[in-house]
């Protein structure tokens, strides 16, 4: 059995990969160009969208350039900022234009200099390294994955990059999180710098791309019936057609038959409820998830009615209609038509079953 080329695990480029290769392509030409918009672009999408694998495909796609040197941080860890100043030593020190200079290098850069543990000396610190980088010919590009609400070390960060921009530093900024932490992030006081950035929503992928990509892989083994199915059982959602083409694969029949995508679906809904709707739920407020329980009752086999839901609930109408903002701002619901929603996540309502009656 040859290598599957379907990968579902979080952050890595597969194979197969659609439709959002073109936001890495754009972000990387962008940064030819010393006011181009895309040097700070904010990526948001729901869990398993292909936000961390848009930060992995600029850093595969730049790793073997000598002009442009990526560093990648979480901005759910407390050391966010030492790790940027880490990764910058790191990474400059090995470029061959850094083993080739004949002035005298900043002291941060010194193989025995240790970075200090001032937030105050942060902007000071990377300032020398990307002044350093500016003589180099070097863009620096700072990737921040998981966006989070009220971080202070994201505050502190943007403060500085504000400094590093009037200077006219060689410095881009990548950042992607959940379109809910995003909205905080620039509703913050701090930090509406961003607010100008160029804002990148993933949506859905294109069902044609994915039904000619199953054709290509599977088309051999199973008719156009088949094909479609598994097609149509992705709801042209990222993850889902990962999962849905590995297992499919696994099983490795020479002859697919129709139970057996009914298998590959089954074990992807398992991992797409325990990898991105179990960590969704757990992330949200106490009266989110009154909400959103009380949204089974009020659904109707297509719809959700908010009235009912008001109801079920046991909020009054200003309460109802804040946490109906909130949930459709976290894309699991949406709205569609008057006093009307739905589910915007394949296989939620299957989910939440699941979720509160285990």
């Amino acid at each position: 059995m040859t290598e599957n080329p379907y990968n579902p695990a979080f952050g890595v480029v597969p194979k197969y990969y659609m439709t959002n290769s073109d936001i890495s392509d754009k972000f990387i030409e962008g940064l030819k160009h010393t006011n181009d918009n895309w040097r700070e672009t904010i990526i948001t999408g729901i869990r398993g969208s292909g936000k961390t694998t848009i930060i992995s495909d600029v850093i595969q796609k730049t790793m073997k350039r000598d002009d442009i040197v990526v560093v990648s941080v979480n901005a759910g860890t407390s050391e966010m900022l030492m790790e940027i100043i880490s990764g910058l030593q790191r990474k400059i020190q090995r470029l061959p234009k850094f083993k080739s200079i004949s002035f005298k290098i900043p002291s941060i850069l010194d193989v025995n200099y240790e970075a200090s543990t001032k937030v105050t000396s942060f902007r000071y610190e990377v300032e020398d390294i990307l002044s350093l980088a500016q003589e180099l010919g070097i863009t620096v590009v700072i990737a921040i994955d998981e966006v989070q609400k009220h971080s202070a070390a994201l505050r502190d960060y943007v403060a500085a990059y504000q400094q590093w921009k009037m200077q006219s530093l060689p410095v881009a900024t990548l950042m992607a999180g959940l379109p809910s932490a995003v909205n905080d992030m620039l509703n913050d006081a701090v930090l509406t710098f961003f607010k100008r950035a160029n804002q990148v929503h993933i949506s859905q992928l294109n069902e044609q791309d994915i039904l000619t990509n199953y054709q290509q892989v599977f088309g051999k083994r199973m008719n156009i019936v088949l094909i479609s199915k598994m097609v149509e059982d992705t709801f042209n959602y990222a993850f889902l057609f990962q999962l849905i083409g590995f297992y499919v694969w696994f099983i490795d029949k020479k002859a697919y038959q129709s139970t057996d995508i009914d298998d590959a679906l089954a074990l992807s809904k398992k991992r797409l409820f325990k990898e991105i709707y179990e960590p969704m739920i757990n992330d949200l407020s106490k009266n989110d998830r009154v909400v959103l329980k009380a949204s089974r009752v009020a659904f109707d086999d297509k719809n959700i009615t908010i009235s009912r839901l008001k109801e079920e609930s046991a909020m009054d109408d200003n309460t109802i209609s804040t946490y109906r903002i909130r949930l459709i701002n976290a894309e699991i619901f949406k709205a569609v038509g008057q006093g009307l929603l739905q589910y915007k996540l394949p296989y939620f309502k299957e989910f939440l079953d699941y979720y509160y009656e285990k």
